[in-house]
């Protein structure tokens, strides 16, 4: 049998983090994203081979108006849902793995290292940093894209390029940050860890 993955990175990040628990959610996602080798950008053609990576269980489906997104852990299998209706770019991205970190709460929560409560506006807020960090907070990404513009011969192209580079990220983070706002706004998230 597998060992479970996902249980052995939160054992593995607790024990080196546990004098400073519990963590800021920016560590926990570049240490998610290093150790589960994450590609630079994540989008909806590659979220699901993440999650069959994670061992979860990734479906889209219809779920009421108000809720973005579910998960669900039983007997060590996990689940995660998301709304099937058209978003704005990035919000099933984002939905996903803020649903991501409440099954990871689950573990911390199972190994004797909670980071907040299970249901609690604390767990939601450090959801929604972490699939903020997870998706654009990688500084590595952005010097890459950046190097690569660099090396366009053309003069024109290149500050054309260094231009579009800077006002993608601008656009990027404004609406990471928007899918954020959205999902404290929800009244009824229906995502929490189960036990």
């Amino acid at each position: 049998m597998n060992p479970d993955r996902i249980r052995t990175f939160c054992y593995e990040f607790a024990s080196r983090n546990s004098e400073s628990w519990p963590p800021d959610e920016e560590s926990l996602a570049n240490a998610f994203i290093s150790y589960f080798e994450l590609p630079p950008f994540v989008s909806g053609a590659n979220l699901e081979k993440i999650c069959t990576k994670l061992e979860i269980q990734f479906v889209k489906e219809k779920l009421p108006d108000d809720l973005l997104g579910s998960n669900f852990h039983f007997a060590g299998k996990r689940r995660i849902a998301v709304n099937d209706r058209p978003e704005r770019f990035g919000m099933k991205e984002h939905t996903a793995f803020h649903e991501i970190r409440e099954l990871l709460e689950y573990e911390f929560h199972e190994i004797g290292f909670p980071t907040a409560e299970k249901d609690s506006e604390e767990l939601e807020s450090r959801a929604d940093q972490f699939a903020l960090f997870v998706m654009c907070g990688r500084e590595e990404t952005w010097d890459h894209l950046t190097n690569s513009a660099f090396e366009v011969r053309a003069t024109w192209l290149k500050f054309g390029s260094i231009f579009l580079i800077f006002a993608a990220r601008f656009i990027f983070l404004l609406n990471a940050e928007s899918c954020a706002q959205y999902t404290d706004r929800s009244e009824l998230r229906g995502s929490t860890p189960s036990s």
